[in-house]
């Protein structure tokens, strides 16, 4: 079982807009079927919200750069692709999504997916 929390996009996550998030390693990673506890800023007492719970269907391995991604070893760099993938995590574009992982660039993270709709 595994707590995910966030910050940004929680409409989008109840409504299934968005079934995946990109996160930096874990010290005990989550793995393909282990449950997932998804809320919405679960540290404030005052604002957290339950969004659900799912099953991770999916890990894939990415590194974001300026202007490519790799996910799980193949690179990503045209454009239409990029726009798609930012839009599939939530974002409206590749500029904001990459501008939001800026700090992050070269960075392995995780793509952690998971089933909708939610248990």
């Amino acid at each position: 079982m595994a707590l995910i929390s966030f910050s940004v996009f929680p409409d989008k996550i109840e409504s299934g807009a968005k079934v995946q998030t990109i996160r930096s390693l874990r010290k005990y990673p989550i793995k393909e079927g282990d449950r997932l506890y998804l809320w919405c800023k679960s540290r404030s007492p005052k604002d957290k919200r339950k969004l659900g719970e799912s099953i991770c269907s999916k890990i894939t391995p990415i590194v974001i750069n300026e202007n490519h991604i790799k996910v799980g070893g193949a690179i990503v760099h045209d454009r239409l692709s990029l726009e798609h993938f930012a839009s599939r995590d939530g974002f409206d574009s590749w500029s904001e999504m990459k501008e939001y992982f800026r700090p992050k660039f070269g960075e392995p993270l995780v793509i952690i997916e998971w089933e909708y709709p939610p248990i």
